[in-house]
């Protein structure tokens, strides 16, 4: 019960921390995320956020290890 809890917080903090992430983004560096993941065309800026997911992901998954 308590490796459970453990990872269902970490998972929690991991997707909450994803989200700040992508608000942060949005603001900071001005990018607009929905003209970014419905556009058919290949950008720069979406490849800078998929970085960023996959990197924050990789680290919520060792956390939970």
């Amino acid at each position: 019960a308590e490796g459970l809890t453990a990872t269902a917080i970490f998972g929690f903090v991991g997707i909450l921390a994803q989200v700040v992430m992508m608000r942060v983004a949005t603001m900071v560096l001005g990018l607009d995320m929905s003209s970014c993941l419905e556009s058919d065309r290949f950008t720069h800026e979406s490849l800078m956020v998929a970085a960023a997911q996959f990197s924050l992901g990789l680290v919520v998954a060792v956390a939970i290890l």
